[in-house]
């Protein structure tokens, strides 16, 4: 029997970035999109940071508003798939693949490019903001832009904010992925390096006055905490500006939205149905004008 399922969907910024640099200009993905649509299957494939997949399908979704879809699909070897019921066990769900077959797990994306706002659907699992940023870039002979997070009231990644101290704690320390040639890659590499698991670190001023950290590298290490969220189990900022002074956690207050979707009897939720009620919580509920308030804020 179908049934009603809640899904979350978070917003984000796709961002330019310029000599390894983030800027303040969204990158337009339209030119990848037109390339990646005349591609093959096979050549859509890639494998980026342990992640293999590509995207699979691409629609226009409204010509009126420009407003896209991505379906990606994650490609997975092994089966981690149960179905259970209250009074009974669980039962693993049987999948017969051949050799050159994969067990896939999808993940749907709206896009504004007006705006560079991409809408991704949160499916555990599957392709994260993290994963599609890197398979956009493997397309290019260096990456090109960075799928950044939308923080609503506080802004956390605004130029006004100035960065007084960082308390981070990591967790699975093997597994979290820094930008390259940043500080934090630093860091992250030499707690491997002593084969560390677990750490905490906390970066501030001391007692020095008039002074704070690095714009541009908290700014880097707090996108790359966010985006590596599995391994941090507490990520904490105090900030000061004009009109904002505190310490804020970096998890409290991202730009988010619940849509329910209707499960065929099968279990399963169709790229366009998921795409239709995205587009109708972004559009026609006027979620895009609450993300693009907070947009505007953190540019003002």
């Amino acid at each position: 029997m179908a049934r009603n399922v809640e899904i979350i969907c978070k917003y984000y910024q796709v961002r330019e970035r310029a000599n390894g640099e983030i800027t303040e200009n969204t990158f337009d993905l339209r030119e990848w999109m037109l390339h990646v649509n005349q591609l093959d299957f096979q050549r859509k494939y890639k494998e980026a940071n342990g992640v293999k997949g590509r995207l699979e399908n691409l629609a226009l979704v409204s010509r009126e508003e420009e407003i896209y879809a991505f379906n990606f699909m994650r490609m997975e070897d092994v089966s981690t798939s149960y179905v259970l019921n209250i009074n009974n066990p669980a039962e693993h769900v049987d999948i017969d693949i051949a050799a050159d077959e994969y067990i896939a797990r999808n993940t749907v994306c709206l896009y504004d490019p007006e705006n560079g706002i991409i809408m991704i659907q949160c499916n555990r699992g599957s392709y994260s903001e993290k994963s599609i940023e890197s398979y956009i870039n493997e397309f290019y002979d260096e990456p090109v832009c960075t799928i950044v997070p939308i923080f609503e009231n506080i802004d956390m990644l605004a130029d006004s904010a100035e960065y007084m101290k960082l308390d981070v704690r990591l967790a699975n320390i093997r597994n979290f992925v820094p930008t390259e040639n940043t500080s934090f890659e630093k860091i992250v590499d030499g707690i491997n390096r002593v084969e560390g698991l677990n750490a905490h670190i906390e970066i501030s001023l001391g007692n020095a006055r008039n002074a704070r950290l690095n714009d541009g590298e908290v700014r880097r290490t707090l996108t790359d905490l966010y985006n590596n969220r599995g391994c941090v189990t507490s990520a904490k900022i105090k900030m000061s500006d004009d009109q904002i002074s505190g310490i804020y956690d970096l998890f409290d207050n991202l730009s988010r939205d619940t849509i329910k979707c209707v499960v065929d009897e099968n279990g399963g939720i169709s790229f366009e149905r998921m795409y239709g009620r995205m587009y109708d919580k972004y559009i026609l509920e006027h979620a895009k004008t609450r993300v693009l308030r907070a947009v505007i804020q953190r540019n003002e």
